[in-house]
This record gives C-alpha cells, sequence and structure tokens, in this order.
C-alpha cells in the first residue's frame, strides 16, 4: 500500500505545508493503523525511500518503543527497508539543496516536456516510469492564455524542516530490532558509523548497480527480488501471492 504525504502527490490535505518530522511521523503511523483495521490477517514490512526512508525509520522506532500504545502493530511491523537515504550522506548533501531546487526549470510546456526532462537530467533512469511518476509532481497552470505545468510543490518552502528530516537517522535505524534492510545505488553513499555496523551484521546491505537514487523505479525487477528474497530469508509471513 503506497500513500501520498501531506503536500505530495495527490494528498489534499490542509496544512500540507507543515512537513515536520514529528507530523510526518504521526501521519504514518494513522496509516499503519489504518491498514491494521483494513488487514487484520497482515503482517507489515514498512518501506521508504530517500526523505521518506527517514520518516518510515523514524515511525517505525516510533511504534515499536511504544508496546502498550501500539500492541497490534507491535506484532505485526515484522521488517523495515530503507532505499538509498544514509544520515551522513544526505547531511552533507544539504548545503547544496538549494541550488539544486532553484536550478529546476519553473515550468513545462507540456507534460511531455516534464517527463523529459526528468529522464535527461538522470533524475529518473527509466522512461516507463517516469510516466507515471512525474505527473503527480505538476499542476496544471493558465498562464497568457496558455497552459503550463508547475512544480506543485514548493520545496524551499520546507527548507526549514531539512535537517530534522535527517538528523538522528543512523541511530533510529540502527535501534529498530527488527528485520531490516538499506538499499544503496552505491556502496560509496555508506557512512562511516553504518559501515561499522554492516560489517557487524546489524543489518542487510543491497546495492543495486548501474541505478540514480530512484532504484526502485529505476530497476524495479531487481528491488522486487530483494524484497522477496529479504521476506524468504526471514521467514515473514505474508498473503502475498508472489511471495508464496
Amino acid at each position: 500500500m503506497s500513500f501520498d504525504f501531506r503536500g505530495h502527490g495527490y494528498n489534499t490535505l490542509s496544512h500540507g505545508e507543515d512537513l515536520s518530522v514529528e507530523t510526518l511521523i504521526n501521519d504514518t503511523v494513522e496509516v499503519l493503523q489504518y491498514i491494521n483495521t483494513t488487514f487484520p490477517e497482515d503482517n507489515i514490512i514498512i518501506l521508504g525511500h530517500s526523505m521518506g526512508g527517514s520518516v518510515a525509520t523514524k515511525a517505525c522506532g516510533f511504534v515499536l518503543k511504544q508496546k502498550d500504545k501500539y500492541p497490534e502493530l507491535y506484532d505485526k511491523i515484522q521488517g523495515l527497508i530503507m532505499i538509498d537515504i544514509v544520515e551522513g550522506t544526505a547531511m552533507d548533501a544539504l548545503p547544496f539543496m538549494e541550488n539544486i531546487v532553484n536550478n529546476r526549470p519553473p515550468s513545462f510546456e507540456s507534460m511531455n516536456k516534464a517527463i523529459e526532462y526528468m529522464f535527461k537530467s538522470g533524475t529518473i533512469k527509466n522512461s516507463e516510469s517516469a510516466r507515471i511518476s512525474v505527473p503527480p509532481l505538476l499542476k496544471e497552470v493558465k498562464k497568457g492564455g496558455k497552459t503550463v505545468y508547475e512544480w506543485k510543490t514548493d520545496l524551499m518552502a520546507s527548507q526549514k524542516y531539512w535537517t530534522e528530516w535527517f538528523n538522528g537517522l543512523t541511530k533510529a535505524f540502527l535501534s529498530v530490532k527488527i528485520p531490516k534492510i538499506l538499499m544503496l545505488a552505491g556502496i560509496e553513499r555508506l557512512d562511516k558509523e553504518l559501515t561499522i555496523a554492516q560489517m557487524q551484521g546489524k543489518f542487510q546491505l543491497s546495492v543495486v548497480n548501474n541505478v540514480g537514487h530512484v532504484i526502485h523505479e529505476d530497476n524495479p525487477e531487481r528491488v522486487f527480488q530483494i524484497i522477496e528474497e529479504f521476506i524468504h530469508i526471514f521467514r515473514i509471513k505474508t498473503n502475498s501471492v508472489c511471495c508464496k
């Protein structure tokens, strides 16, 4: 089950500009409670990419530290998967993020041009995936009698939250006492603390080659395979057809 955070995709929740880590964790926990109620017989594996991976990890830890408050979720959360996010690497990149955001085209004359930009810039290396994932990022705007497509989310408005999204991620990830994977687009993205922890066997590391930051879009087949292997290795009971 995939959902759009406030301020993302097709989410229409009010106060979409409140992207504090506390708010995002609370939103995630509400989704987890909904899933638990809707699918009471299923276990849960929490998966998140980039900033979503940080929120997923912190939300997972938030629940698992409060067994009395979330007894059913505590028992059902059986795995955690983070995709291409490392605290040290993310924190080092933050000083450059403003330039990266501001260097993007502010608008596109057509949706196809936006998809083409995301593909040619290397943001997404899978053109088929880009046709699906790019449209929710944009909104249609009428300007001077013409229709253009602008970014739906003002990323610079969230700048005040950037540090808290990633701060403390490594500690949160290593403290979660359930099976977990860190999936990376390159081994060089590991920081020192995670390198040591990985050598000590504290989590499973999976490196996917020839992909960019959005690993799951660039090579969905390999990501699917890693997840399926993870489920089998740790014998996580699932009703998913793919994993029987």
